[in-house]
């Protein structure tokens, strides 16, 4: 629950808002009542892309873990960004790759 918050703090310095992340794709494993990498999370993560007629491939999972974030989402297929306070995995070059 504190991952909004602190992502409405983070985003803002590097030119990026909560509304880069399309509500209904935009799905929080608390609300969910699990945890990642619990497979249901990305089933029902799945579900709502095939909704919307996008491919796996064509989606990002940003996170901060590898185990709970990067390796189930490659596994399905899916970009990853696994982000980091500092280097290439911040906020900023997130940005950027977006604008790409």
């Amino acid at each position: 629950a504190y991952t909004g918050p602190e992502l409405g703090m983070a985003l803002p310095p590097s030119g990026l808002a909560l509304e880069i992340f399309a509500p209904d794709l935009t799905l929080w494993s608390w609300q969910l009542g699990l945890s990642k990498p619990d497979p249901y999370f990305f089933q029902v993560l799945l579900s709502r892309l095939a909704a919307r007629g996008i491919d796996p491939g064509e989606a990002i999972m940003v996170g901060d873990r590898a185990d709970n974030d990067m390796i189930p989402a490659k596994a399905l297929g899916m970009m990853t960004w696994h982000l980091q306070e500092d280097g290439d995995g911040g906020w900023e070059a997130l940005r950027q790759r977006i604008e790409s």
